[in-house]
């Protein structure tokens, strides 16, 4: 169980001996919840395939460190709940992996009195058991490799990927991952293990499919169920409380949540694939329509508040731009995301206050 999942059952068992004592929780609350992709890393040194299991160089201590301090003079007091992991093993001989180490410094330079970093709170596709086949990172890699050596070829004469700069290799690399991050987003509802392309490679390869990987759309599925826990909290704090939470991920954490959950239209496997207006849903195009995926220390923040009737307004801000949720949406979807997870549902889990609205 995370952390916040322990944290958030002391709340529950403190709220359930006071429910009844009206007006005490849930009014006048505010929650900011800030998600950050994690610092520069030394892109040199490569783990499986094509995903590096490198820390941070010299400037993604330095950005995150600058990060914490930044958010400090704005009057922003941090506490992490948690970050992602890739894979537990990869970091068994450092000790943390590059998330966490963004997490430190960037604690480190809001001076947060709690420097606690905790592990595993993951939004979507890096989510244990949904971590992707070996088919998955197979392809991911193929791509990322061809968009990677034209770069080189185009832009730095051919040379290689660790005789550049951490700068170079940063701007290199964000570009040739853009292609194999669309790649798997165009899928959607679509398992890959089904599509005639893996089952080929399956063949050729002598193996079989020992895992499943996430569909773009349940990976949005499991960050709803996230998202829709932070949206839950405030019923269970006091009145007039204030708390800044933050979780640092990888790139392709968040992007499915976005495309499908904040930028436009819901798109439901209900509706086959389609918005609710019928029209046919494209994730790689509202990718594109905001810029691509995350950059490098790059975030959005979900600002949830409830006003002194207990009523909640939630809105995420990205790249400058606020965007109002469907709550009631966010919702459905969670209850997808807990099913994935196999969890039993639990209080934290459960819309408790009587109205909830984004205009009012």
């Amino acid at each position: 169980m995370s952390s916040m999942n322990k944290k958030n059952n002391s709340i529950e068992h403190k709220f359930s001996k006071r429910e009844r004592e009206s007006g005490e929780y849930g009014k006048n609350v505010v929650i900011n919840f800030y998600y950050f992709r994690h610092g520069q890393k030394m892109y040199a040194k490569v783990g499986r395939d094509t995903i590096s299991d490198s820390l941070l160089s010299e400037k993604g201590i330095t950005d995150s460190t600058e990060l914490g301090s930044e958010m400090k003079q704005e009057g922003i007091d941090l506490v992490n709940i948690g970050t992602t992991s890739i894979d537990r093993q990869w970091t068994k001989g450092v000790g943390k992996n590059r998330t966490q180490q963004t997490a430190e410094r960037v604690l480190s330079g809001n001076e947060a009195i709690d420097r606690k970093v905790r592990r595993y709170f993951n939004l979507g596709f890096y989510t244990e058991p949904y971590k992707g086949s070996d088919y998955f990172f197979s392809e991911y890699k193929r791509i990322t490799d061809e968009k990677r050596d034209e770069v080189l070829q185009e832009v730095y004469s051919g040379k290689k990927l660790e005789d550049l700069s951490p700068d170079e290799q940063e701007k290199v690399m964000y570009i040739a991952e853009e292609p194999a991050i669309e790649w798997y987003l165009q899928h959607q509802g679509e398992s890959l293990e089904k599509t005639d392309e893996a089952k080929k490679w399956y063949a050729e390869q002598g193996l079989k499919p020992n895992k499943t990987t996430i569909t773009p759309r349940e990976s949005a599925a499991l960050a709803a169920y996230q998202v829709n826990r932070l949206l839950n909290l405030p019923q269970f704090m006091k009145n007039d409380v204030v708390k800044n939470y933050f979780t640092v991920g990888n790139q392709l954490a968040s992007e499915p949540f976005l495309t499908y959950v904040v930028l436009g239209k819901y798109a439901g496997a209900e509706h086959g694939g389609k918005t609710e207006d019928g029209l046919e849903f494209n994730a790689v195009e509202r990718l594109r329509e905001i810029g691509g995926s995350l950059k490098i220390t790059e975030g959005w923040h979900l600002k949830i508040i409830t006003n002194d009737k207990g009523k909640l307004i939630a809105n995420l801000k990205f790249r400058d731009k606020e965007y109002d949720l469907d709550l009631d949406k966010i919702r459905e979807l969670a209850e997808v995301g807990r099913e994935l997870y196999e969890k039993e549902a639990k209080k934290i889990d459960t819309k408790h206050i009587a109205v909830v609205e984004n205009n009012d």
